[in-house]
C-alpha cells in the first residue's frame, strides 16, 4: 500500500465517505480533534485554506485512512492483507498508522503538529518558499543546477527524487525561480510549480521544526502511543526497511530526519519491488504515485490500482 503526500489534496476528496458506516465517524472524530469541520472544508473550501500546511497534512492523513475502508468495501481487501506499506513525505504517517504504529486519533494529531511545525519554520525565514517539479534532468544535473543557483544566494535543494529524470526542487522563492529558468535552459522537458507547496520541504530550511517534532514523538514512545510496526514499512525519507519489531526509537529518528532530508521515492519503490512485492495499491487522492510508477517500473504500473479518495 502506497500513500501520497503534500500536493495530492483536492476539494471533494472525502465526499464519498458522507454517511459511510466506518469512514464517516472517523471524519467526525478528526474534526473534533482538529477543532473545525474537516468534511465541510474539503468539500466547500476555500482551496487556499485546504492548502495550509497544518490543514493539508491532517486532511491527507484522514483521506488515506478512510481510503482503506473504501478498499475493504470495493475490493474486499483489508489492511491486514498487506505485506508492506510506504508513504511519500507526510504520507509516511498513513503508512505507519496502517502498520499499527499508532492510533488513528494520534495520527491526526501528529499530522497536524507536523504541519504546524513546518509552517512555523517557514514563517521564521525572511523569504517566502516554494517547490517545483523538474522532468528531463538526471539527479547529477539537478544537483549541479542547485549548486549553481545557490552561489548567488538563497536556498535551492533537491527535495524529492521521484522517478528517473524526475525530481522536485525546494527552497527560497528567488533561488527556486532562478532554478526554474536554468532548468529550461539545460533542456528540462517540463518545469512546473507544485500546487499547495509553499514551503521548502525536505531542505535545511525545515530544520527548525526538528526539535519539537522529536520531543513529541519521544513522548509518544514513553506513553506507548508509538509502537513497532506489524508489517514492513519502507521509509522514503531514510531508505530504511522498518521491519516488524523495529524499535519505536528508530521510527522517531526517521520521521525527524525526513523533515529536512531529500525524499527518495524512486529508490523506495525499487526496494519494495526487489523484495518481491508483486502488486501495489495507491490509497489517496489524485493518482500521482501511479503516474510516477510508470517511469519506475512499467510492468508494475500496468497492474497497479488506485483508491482515488
Amino acid at each position: 500500500m502506497l500513500f501520497p503526500g503534500q500536493g495530492s489534496q483536492r476539494q471533494g476528496m472525502l465526499g464519498w465517505a458522507e454517511g459511510h458506516e466506518v469512514a464517516w465517524p472517523m471524519i467526525e472524530k478528526a474534526s473534533e480533534i482538529l477543532g473545525y469541520d474537516l468534511f465541510d472544508l474539503t468539500e466547500m473550501g476555500p482551496e487556499e485554506k485546504l492548502d495550509e500546511l497544518e490543514v493539508c497534512q491532517a486532511a491527507i492523513f484522514v483521506a488515506a485512512m478512510c481510503g482503506l475502508e473504501w478498499l475493504k468495501d470495493q475490493e474486499g481487501k483489508d489492511k491486514g492483507d498487506a505485506a508492506a506499506a510506504a508513504g511519500m513525505s507526510c504520507g509516511e504517517l498513513a503508512a505507519l498508522c496502517t502498520a499499527g504504529c499508532f492510533s488513528f486519533e494520534d495520527g491526526v494529531r501528529l499530522a497536524r503538529l507536523r504541519g504546524e511545525l513546518m509552517k512555523k519554520a517557514v514563517e521564521e525565514h525572511s523569504e517566502a518558499q516554494k517547490m517545483i517539479s523538474v522532468v528531463g534532468l538526471t539527479d547529477d544535473e539537478a544537483e549541479s543546477l542547485c549548486e549553481e543557483v545557490q552561489k548567488t544566494g538563497g536556498v535551492c535543494q533537491v527535495a524529492n527524487r521521484l522517478f528517473p529524470c524526475g525530481v522536485a526542487l525546494s527552497g527560497t522563492v528567488g533561488a527556486v525561480q532562478q532554478a526554474k529558468a536554468l532548468a529550461k535552459e539545460k533542456g528540462a522537458q517540463k518545469v512546473a510549480d507544485l500546487k499547495g507547496c509553499n514551503a521548502a520541504f525536505h531542505t535545511d530550511l525545515m530544520k527548525p521544526a526538528e526539535a519539537d517534532f522529536r520531543e513529541h514523538l519521544l513522548g509518544m514512545v514513553r506513553s506507548d502511543a508509538l509502537r513497532s510496526p506489524e508489517i514492513t514499512v519502507y521509509s522514503s525519507q531514510t531508505g530504511e526497511r522498518w521491519l516488524p519489531g523495529t524499535p519505536p526509537s528508530s521510527l522517531v529518528e526517521g520521521l525527524v530526519q525526513g523533515l529536512s532530508c531529500p525524499n527518495q521515492w524512486e529508490d523506495t519503490c525499487r526496494a519494495i519491488i526487489d523484495d518481491g512485492v508483486e502488486f501495489f495499491w495507491e490509497i489517496g487522492p489524485m493518482k500521482q504515485l501511479k503516474a510516477m510508477m510508470k517511469h519506475i517500473d512499467y510492468n508494475q504500473w500496468k497492474h497497479m490500482k488506485c483508491i482515488d479518495c
